[in-house]
């Protein structure tokens, strides 16, 4: 019997870990393999809620390195379906270092994390409102850290005055935009948004990117990808498709936008409820590495750009780019994976 992966389901796991310990003592039974379970998975819950801890205090500091590490991290190990029995076995998964693997054996150790103890310096309620803030569309910890230190503990308290427009309007809809859409509310959206555009403009393709492309229940936004040969939302042929979304009551407001992209509110019909809603416009040549981009999620993403890198390749949203900096045509997600030597992978199975 191979041994399973730590992302294997709790079942199989079980069985192995019991066959292995069977070899040494023979009447142990599935009951003692799940007692143990369980207690390791109360340890497990500790690295999670430390490592949470750190993160979101690196996250209100500004120290983006370190927030990103503590959040990958966490992503891994929530994934994990096996309890965590050491920082060695951690170390093994991706996304895990030595220093978390030491945080992770300390607190199997002790129970505890010392440095939570010790950095003290922001307490909980600066975390907690901080990160509040920054929650707030194009609000960094500098931001969000002045705002505190001028005694603001609520979105309520923040002066008009000091907000840009997209700010402003991402307050207004603030507790809407903090519920995540579900698949059936996105694709009812998604509808609405081809049967206006159908009547208006011709494109190639319009397909849904994003989390929901990965198979997720729930996601924070709609992301949208139209290809065609029309090189701007904001002029030309192109710019009728945010006008037509607008006209036809789906956009309601607008938080940034450029020739490539659209970022904004739309309203829907159904709930009357607002979401947050993105249009990504690109040639057909670059449907491909559009695709990959946009699907998500971040940490694949990363890795692709990285093996792009060390081949001499530069991996953007816009497109791949060649040692000259000429753009190489990709029109097909399957493409692009081809270029990087790489195994293509199901979106549903992009972690």
């Amino acid at each position: 019997m191979s041994a399973p992966s730590v992302f294997d389901t709790r079942e199989v796991l079980e069985k192995y870990i019991l066959k292995c310990i069977q070899k040494k003592h023979p009447t142990a039974t599935i009951s003692d393999i799940r007692t143990i379970w369980d207690n390791a998975e109360k340890k497990k819950s500790l690295i999670i809620d430390a490592l949470t801890q750190l993160y979101e205090e690196h996250k209100a500091k500004g120290d983006r390195f370190r927030s990103i590490a503590y959040g990958r991290a966490l992503t891994q190990i929530k994934k994990m379906t096996s309890p965590i029995v050491s920082g060695k076995q951690a170390k093994k998964i991706k996304g895990i270092g030595k220093g978390i693997a030491d945080k992770i054996d300390e607190i199997l150790r002790t129970g505890k994390l010392a440095i939570l103890e010790k950095e003290a310096d922001m307490d909980a309620d600066r975390v907690a409102v901080v990160n509040k803030f920054m929650s707030i569309w194009s609000v960094g910890s500098v931001l969000a850290n002045v705002w505190y230190d001028k005694g603001y503990r609520h979105i309520r308290d923040i002066p008009s005055n000091v907000l840009s427009d997209a700010q402003r309007i991402y307050i207004k809809y603030y507790d809407e935009l903090q519920e995540k859409i579900p698949r059936e509310e996105i694709e009812y959206m998604f509808g609405r948004v081809k049967d206006v555009l159908k009547n208006v403009v011709t494109v190639s393709s319009i397909e849904l990117v994003g989390s929901y492309r990965r198979g997720l229940l729930e996601s924070r936004d709609i992301d949208v990808l139209i290809t065609d040969t029309h090189s701007s939302l904001t002029s030309g042929p192109g710019n009728t498709i945010v006008k037509a979304l607008e006209e036809n009551g789906i956009i309601t407001d607008t938080l940034s936008s450029g020739p490539q992209r659209f970022l904004g509110i739309v309203r829907s019909p159904r709930t009357g409820k607002h979401h947050r809603f993105d249009i990504f416009l690109v040639p057909r040549e670059d449907r491909g590495t559009a695709l990959a981009h946009f699907t998500g999620p971040a940490d694949f993403v990363i890795d692709m750009k990285n093996r792009a890198m060390k081949k001499g390749y530069r991996f953007t949203e816009k497109g791949m780019f060649d040692e000259n900096d000429m753009k190489i045509s990709l029109p097909r997600e399957q493409d692009v994976f081809k270029i990087l030597d790489m195994e293509y992978v199901e979106p549903e199975n992009r972690k």
